[in-house]
């Protein structure tokens, strides 16, 4: 499968569950926290997918390399940050 393909594939599908437009008649289950979820997956295994692929492909410079650590980094740490803010002392 070449890289157009793939990068076509993964914007439509984003636009299609993004979008309430295109799913007039959807469940209402997939409005609210489960599609904002399912968003959420689907970004972080595309960003996290082109960045492993950097990472373990032998023809990338350093420069490169370090984006891709960078880029786990960031998609690790948003998943890992606490879902609700932490209360505030006063």
């Amino acid at each position: 499968m070449s890289t157009v393909t793939l990068v076509i594939f993964i914007a439509s599908a984003m636009m299609l569950f993004g979008t309430s437009n295109f799913l007039p008649n959807a469940d209402p289950a997939m409005n609210g926290p489960l599609r904002r979820l399912l968003m959420q997956a689907v970004v972080s295994l595309a960003v996290l997918g082109a960045a492993l692929f950097i990472i373990l492909t032998h023809g990338f410079g350093p420069d490169s390399k370090r984006w891709a650590y960078g880029t786990v980094g960031m998609v690790v740490g948003y998943w890992l940050k606490p879902s609700s803010p932490l209360p505030q002392k006063q």
